[in-house]
């Protein structure tokens, strides 16, 4: 299955939430959409960089003015993203990028394969094949189920009953 209008996140931007503070995951994933989110029509190909104004992650990643600049400069000291201007020169500090009329952002190099290869660690990692939730009640007997699950098919069962019941 295909999902349209969507953007692919690199699994290991997941892996790294946890490092990250609230206004650089918005950051972030509005550098994701950006890039990743947008494709050509003619060869199929994703963006690796874009231009991405001060006031787009304020107004479209909910970030305050002052926080933008920090939560940049905190992913590129964490080497998630790069900053550069036309040419591709690096931007690394604020106050380069301030200096700038186009700043361009992308996915650091190096992270992007980092990003898309996150093996799992061990089998316990790995993705199990699961029964949904309605399989699971049609074929279990309720002494398998846990409790919150035998509850539910009980509730079930008397709202059938009481539409029956309703009905007459």
């Amino acid at each position: 299955m295909e999902l349209k209008n969507t953007t692919p996140v690199p699994n290991g931007i997941f892996e790294h939430m946890k490092t990250l503070t609230g206004t650089e995951l918005k950051a972030l994933l509005l550098v994701v959409r950006s890039t990743l989110g947008w494709r050509d029509k003619l060869t199929g190909k994703r963006k690796n960089r874009d231009w991405i104004a001060h006031s787009q992650f304020v107004q479209k990643a909910g970030i305050s003015d002052r926080s933008v600049t920090s939560a940049i400069q905190g992913l590129i000291e964490k080497d998630l993203i790069e900053a550069t201007d036309r040419e591709g020169n690096s931007l690394k500090n604020p106050k380069d990028r301030q200096q700038r009329p186009q700043v361009y952002y992308g996915l650091a190099v190096e992270t992007k394969a980092k990003l898309a290869d996150t093996p799992a660690k061990n089998h316990f990692d790995r993705p199990q094949t699961l029964r949904t939730t309605k399989e699971i009640l049609q074929n279990s007997s309720q002494q398998e189920l846990p409790e919150y699950l035998q509850r539910e098919l009980i509730e079930r069962d008397e709202e059938r009953m009481q539409c029956r019941r309703d009905k007459w």
